[in-house]
C-alpha cells in the first residue's frame, strides 16, 4: 500500500463570535483543518 497524501475538501466558512472568518476543511481519512483570518478594526470597505 502506498503512502497517504491529505487531499483537503473545503467545508465551508463561518465567523467567529470576534468576528474574524474562519475556513474549515478535511480530508477523507478523518483529519481536519480550520485556518482562521483575522479582520482588520476599521471602516468596512464600500
Amino acid at each position: 500500500m502506498g503512502e497517504h497524501v491529505h487531499v483537503r475538501i473545503w467545508d465551508g466558512l463561518s465567523v467567529s463570535d470576534g468576528g474574524d472568518l474562519i475556513e474549515l476543511s478535511h480530508c477523507r481519512c478523518g483529519a481536519t483543518w480550520s485556518k482562521t483570518y483575522r479582520v482588520d478594526e476599521g471602516a468596512p470597505e464600500d
